[in-house]
C-alpha cells in the first residue's frame, strides 16, 4: 500500500508557535517555531517509519497557502465588499493575528521552513489563489479512486472534514494543548465528531460560520441545532424553503445576514481541481539524499543552530 501523507504547512507552524520558546539565529532571527515544526515533523517521519509494513510505501510532502490577499477566495469576498460599501471588517479572514510583531515571525519562520524542506527535498505543493485546504483537497481527489493509495492529511482545519467522501482518505488532527489528537477516516467518524456525514460539513459550516476565517454564518444556529435541521431537512436549502424554518431566526426572517448564504457555502467548499498539483505518485516521493543535498542541509542546520535536520 502507498500512503500520502499531506500536511498543511501553516496549520502545523502555527501550532508550533504557540509551543515554541522565543529563540533567535545568530542573525537574530525568530527561530523557535521552525524548530519545533522541524521536530514534529521528524518525529511523525519516524512514527510512520516504526509502524509501516513491510511492502509499504510512504510519501510527505507539504500543502503551502498562497499569500492571503492573493488567494481566490479573499478576492471574491475584497469584490463583494467594494460592491456593497462595506469596511474591511468585512474582509475575509479579517481580524486574524492583528498582532504585527507576531505576524512578521511567523512570516518569517515560514520562509525559513520552506528553505528547509526544499534543501532536504521534500516536495512542496502550492498554487496562485489557492489555499493549502485546497491543495489538500486535490491531492484527495486526484488519488481517490485508486484501492493502493491511502491519503492523510493532517490539519485540525473542520473544513477538510466534507473530503471524508473520499473512501481512502483519512483526517488526522495532531494535539494541540488541551485538544488530543483525533483521527476521521470514515462518515461515522464525521457524525460522531461533528453531528453530520462529510456531503452535509460544507451546509454545517455555512450555519454556523467561522470566525477565524471571518466567515459570520446564520446567527441563532449552533453546533446542535445545525446537525438537526440539516438532519430534519436533508440539506440547508431545503430548509431555507420552508417558512416555519426562516422564521426561527431573526436574520433569516429580515433578511439582513451579514454575508449571504451563497457566498458563504462557497468559501467553505473546498477546490478539488487546483492546477499544478501532481497526478503521478513518484512526483509525492522525497528527492534522493546525495552527498551534494546532505552538506546542504548541514550548513543551514549549523547556520541556524538546529540540532538536527531530517538526518542532516
Amino acid at each position: 500500500m502507498n500512503h500520502i501523507h499531506a500536511i498543511d504547512l501553516s496549520n502545523w507552524i502555527h501550532r508550533a508557535y504557540y509551543v515554541a520558546p522565543a529563540e533567535l539565529s545568530a542573525n537574530g532571527e525568530p527561530t523557535g517555531a521552525a524548530k519545533v515544526f522541524i521536530n514534529m515533523v521528524e518525529a511523525l517521519v519516524s512514527k510512520v517509519k516504526e509502524t509501516a509494513g513491510k511492502n509499504d510505501k510512504h510519501f510527505f510532502v507539504f500543502a503551502v497557502d498562497c499569500p492571503r490577499e492573493k488567494s481566490n477566495r479573499y478576492l471574491k469576498v475584497a469584490r463583494w465588499v467594494k460592491k456593497k460599501g462595506l469596511d474591511e471588517n468585512h474582509l475575509y479572514k479579517a481580524g486574524r493575528d492583528d498582532d504585527p510583531e507576531k505576524r512578521a515571525s511567523i512570516r518569517s519562520q515560514i520562509k525559513l521552513v520552506l528553505k528547509m524542506l526544499e534543501v532536504s527535498g521534500f516536495p512542496l505543493f502550492a498554487a496562485d489563489g489557492a489555499e493549502a485546504d485546497d491543495v489538500l483537497a486535490t491531492i484527495s481527489f486526484i488519488f481517490k479512486d485508486d484501492p493502493n493509495i491511502r491519503v492523510w492529511l493532517y490539519t485540525r482545519d473542520k473544513d477538510c472534514a466534507q473530503l471524508l467522501k473520499y473512501k481512502n482518505t483519512s483526517i488526522i488532527m495532531p494535539d494541540t494543548g488541551n485538544a488530543k489528537q483525533i483521527v476521521l477516516s470514515t462518515s461515522k467518524d464525521c457524525i460522531a465528531k461533528y453531528g453530520v456525514p462529510p456531503k452535509r460539513i460544507v451546509d454545517y459550516l455555512t450555519m454556523l460560520g467561522d470566525k477565524a476565517d471571518n466567515i459570520p454564518g446564520i446567527p441563532g444556529l449552533g453546533e446542535s441545532k445545525a446537525a438537526a435541521a440539516l438532519k430534519q431537512y436533508g440539506s440547508l436549502s431545503s430548509a431555507l424553503e420552508d417558512p416555519d424554518f426562516v422564521k426561527r431566526f431573526k436574520s433569516l426572517r429580515e433578511g439582513s445576514l451579514v454575508m449571504p448564504v451563497k457566498m458563504m457555502r462557497n468559501l467553505i467548499r473546498l477546490d478539488t481541481e487546483v492546477q499544478g498539483i501532481p497526478t503521478d505518485l513518484e512526483d509525492y516521493a522525497r528527492k534522493p539524499l546525495t552527498d551534494k543535498r546532505v552538506e546542504r542541509m548541514r550548513k543551514l542546520r549549523k547556520k541556524y543552530r538546529f540540532s538536527s535536520l531530517f538526518g542532516a
